[in-house]
């Protein structure tokens, strides 16, 4: 799973950024060495898939700016509903488990950027690091739960060649 999610977000999309710059369109790659990340927010703002963050920053976290934390879950509901489409729509189950995952991201930034995170270091060194996978790779069962690995990962890869779904 961790492979095809980097394959596809880091591998192909990167290609489609360079066949459109390529043609002379700006589009600078979606994703910045996400691997590299040293905090959370460092992570969900600057390095995974860029252009949903630079438009969640213009149509969220601006407008909502007098509220951080309202505009912070915001957003990661809006992300969690979008990967309901793509993920439990598909499988036909797993409701509201993308969504969970989402909001317990937006809870991890909520602790690294509060007065107890700054206290402990959240935001610093191994600690920001070991926090960044933690959350991300921890609860991954979450994201990407039995229905969807059943219904949408295992026909795909039989379809590519692979062993033959259950």
């Amino acid at each position: 799973m961790i492979g095809l999610v980097f394959g596809l977000h880091c591998g192909a999309f990167h290609l489609l950024s360079c066949f459109w710059r390529a043609r002379g369109v700006d589009a600078p790659p979606l994703m910045n060495s996400p691997i590299l990340s040293a905090r959370p927010s460092e992570f969900w703002g600057a390095r995974w898939n860029r252009g949903f963050s630079d438009l969640s920053r213009q149509l969220i976290l601006t407008p909502l700016r007098r509220t951080p934390r309202l505009a912070l879950f915001a957003v990661f509901a809006i992300s969690g509903l979008v990967h309901e489409l793509v993920i439990s729509v598909p499988a036909r189950g797993g409701w509201g488990l993308p969504t969970a995952w989402f909001l317990a991201q937006g809870a991890v930034l909520g602790a690294e950027k509060s007065r107890w995170g700054s206290r402990v270091g959240l935001a610093e060194g191994w600690k920001g690091r070991l926090l960044v996978w933690a959350a991300i790779l921890g609860p991954a069962f979450f994201l990407f739960h039995p229905p969807f690995v059943r219904a949408v990962i295992l026909p795909m890869l039989a379809a590519a060649g692979g062993r033959a779904a259950p």
